[in-house]
């Protein structure tokens, strides 16, 4: 996620107290693991928020006054070993915020064994959903600014187009255009025309990819990147080139110093220029 999206989402889980926070969590774990995660009612949950998987008790902490926690999860855990323990041999602390020194050796005092979830590990959990899940939890869940969801699509995209998660999409052989090669000599140089074009073919099976991720991707999200590139490449001056690189570069912002990353938000900008939202547009494309 883009830092400062996961500041506004790690402040709003912050925000979330009691059973606002458990409700936050069911709504999350179910999105997550759907029918391998299983809530538990609030009231007499006698030591359990949720099942996960059929062998672990998860239960949800974000209490109004910290300071109770040491007893708070004493309680809950007796009434987990009186409970649940026999038949779900795993128990799960899932915290809003960051376990501090005390907090972890109370539980462990309790048991070792005992599971422990933080805000980090939460923030992990919500990175791993596909991107328009991650908009609505953001937007229904934790009344986010659509503003910071915005600036988040690219970053995500990114992300997918780079997680080794093929099997997941149905990957189409990407079809060439029939004018890319009047297109490139269109927008380069002459000496960078047979670069430009060997470029464009070695990310072929990219650009397939990253088709693929799109379908994830609700059309109001990809609207919203297409107008972003668009936006950005109408900014900047030089020939096309150059005008590509540097977007490249701005696009890649904290990441560029990692090739992969550059490498796939340069397939970004190749598919856009294929698809002629960026760049000289030839006489068949008008």
């Amino acid at each position: 996620m883009d830092h400062i999206f996961e500041h506004q989402i790690k402040m709003a889980i912050d925000g979330l107290k009691e059973n606002n926070f458990q409700d936050f969590m069911n709504e999350l774990l179910i999105k997550k693991y759907g029918i391998n995660f299983t809530p538990i009612r609030p009231k007499k949950d006698k030591g359990g928020d949720g099942i996960l998987y059929n062998t672990t008790i998860i239960q949800a902490y974000a209490p109004n006054k910290p300071d109770r926690f040491k007893k708070k999860i004493e309680e809950d855990y007796e009434k987990y070993k009186e409970n649940w323990m026999s038949k779900y041999p795993k128990w799960c602390i899932v915290f809003n915020g960051q376990f501090t020194a005390g907090m972890l050796l109370s539980i462990d005092e309790l048991d070792r064994g005992i599971k422990k979830c933080d805000i980090n590990h939460i923030l992990e959990l919500i990175n791993s959903l596909r991107f328009p899940i991650i908009r609505e939890i953001a937007r229904d869940y934790l009344r986010i600014d659509e503003e910071y969801i915005i600036n988040d699509v690219l970053k995500k995209i990114i992300d997918d187009l780079l997680k080794d998660n093929t099997s997941l999409y149905s990957i189409d052989e990407h079809l060439q255009p029939p004018y890319i090669e009047d297109k490139v000599k269109l927008n380069y140089s002459e000496e960078d025309i047979q670069g430009a074009l060997n470029e464009y073919k070695d990310m072929i099976p990219d650009i397939s990819k990253f088709e693929s991720v799109l379908k994830c991707y609700e059309d109001e999200d990809i609207k919203i990147l297409k107008n972003k590139v668009t936006t950005e490449y109408s900014k900047l001056v030089g020939d096309f080139k150059t005008r590509l690189n540097n977007l490249n570069e701005l696009f890649a912002e904290r990441n560029k110093n990692d090739d992969r990353y550059k490498y796939a938000v340069r397939v970004v900008l190749i598919y856009f220029f294929e698809t002629c939202k960026i760049g000289k547009k030839t006489s068949e494309e008008r």
